[in-house]
């Protein structure tokens, strides 16, 4: 369910637009995939990162400031991603930071200039190799990335271009979550758990947090979550808490990125006419095909319930993407990191989302995190 990279870039055809001055700088360094597989064996801090240069049609060179570390970026260095690259590449899918040069056939109507603050998804280089968001510097689709208000900070951005436009397709053009409904969140302290909660709250919706233990239901709650369900570290305790917390057969939409016995026992609490959205299946590690779960369909038919597929291979509207930095700046958005490393103890981020410990969006510091404001994380 995570949204797919862009669209692939080749090398540079003729154009009249972009590639103006430029601050770059000549030798970044970053952490490499030499190999695919455990990230403790395959990652490695490095001065010889991919070439960025010449900078390929469409896309922003970046000073990064931080990049996101994510389950589909542990998915994709184990080479267990939808969407393969072959080593030597350097991982991470979102970053946020400032604009150093703009590339060929960025068109003047996209508005975008050197020292702009940028958040978007890591994109190919001139090889045909990722220039992922783990280094001092990256490549962006310019069409595709997030111009920054002041008001929102880089780490806030990195939770806006992923885990945010991932939750706000799933709910709001999937889901069509309504005001007055309520909404059942699987794995609801991780980062996109996190940001449908947000989301659904700031739509007007009630929102039931599922989690796995005691920190997490914390987190939840002092995220804004109204009913807070503990199952247990293996998950068999769902149904019961669901029972218990009178939730039960009144849930009008869940969101899904887990699957497993998760979303078997969470589908049967949806109330007649309910949808439940599919996003991921987490719950199977480097796995997920062992966590695609058995649905009773039998009880779709009787009850006009929908499965939902939630596949986000775009971006907001431009209006939709200054709505919610808006609602960010003013309070009424609240993206939440729930650690952030230094680029030298970039494996410890890696091991957080691995094992699951995170809780909300887990952050790798590369750059000086200068221009704009903190926002409340």
């Amino acid at each position: 369910g995570h949204r797919a990279g862009a669209p692939p870039f080749g090398r540079a055809p003729p154009c009249s637009s972009g590639g103006g001055a430029r601050l770059g700088l000549a030798m970044p360094r970053g952490v490499v995939c030499r190999k695919l597989g455990p990230c403790k064996e395959a990652l490695e801090l490095a001065a010889d990162v991919p070439p960025l240069e010449p900078l390929p049609a469409g896309a922003l060179r970046v000073r990064v400031a931080c990049a996101a570390v994510t389950f589909p970026d542990v998915l994709q260095v184990a080479g267990k991603y939808q969407e393969k690259y072959e080593p030597p590449f350097v991982p991470l899918m979102q970053l946020a930071g400032e604009v150093v040069a703009v590339g060929p056939c960025v068109g003047p109507e996209q508005g975008w200039q050197v020292g702009d603050r940028v958040a978007g998804l890591s994109v190919p280089g001139p090889s045909g190799v990722l220039c992922g968001g783990l280094a001092e510097e990256s490549l962006v689709d310019a069409e595709r990335s997030w111009k920054l208000s002041s008001g929102v900070s880089y780490e806030a951005a990195n939770c806006l271009v992923g885990s945010y436009n991932d939750a706000h397709h799933a709910l709001v053009h999937v889901g069509q979550l309504r005001a007055g409904e309520t909404l059942l969140v699987l794995g609801a302290a991780g980062a996109t758990g996190m940001a449908a909660t947000d989301l659904a709250k700031a739509l007007g919706a009630t929102v039931v947090a599922c989690v796995s233990s005691g920190a997490k239901a914390e987190a939840c709650r002092a995220a804004g979550a109204d009913v807070v369900v503990e199952y247990g570290p293996d998950g068999s305790g769902l149904i019961a808490a669901l029972r218990e917390a009178k939730v039960y057969g009144h849930v009008s939409a869940i969101f899904d990125p887990v699957g497993g016995r998760y979303a078997e026992d969470a589908f049967r609490a949806l109330a007649p006419g309910g949808r439940h959205i599919v996003f991921g299946f987490a719950s199977g590690g480097t796995d997920p095909k062992s966590a695609l779960p058995k649905l009773p369909i039998n009880l779709l038919l009787v009850r006009e319930q929908k499965i939902l597929g939630a596949v986000n291979t775009g971006m907001p509207s431009l209006q939709e993407r200054q709505e919610m930095m808006d609602m960010v700046a003013t309070g009424r958005l609240r993206p939440r990191v729930g650690a952030s490393y230094p680029l030298e103890r970039f494996s410890e981020a890696f091991e957080d989302v691995s094992a699951r410990r995170s809780i909300g969006t887990i952050v790798v510091s590369v750059g000086p995190a200068h221009g704009g404001a903190h926002a409340k994380l």
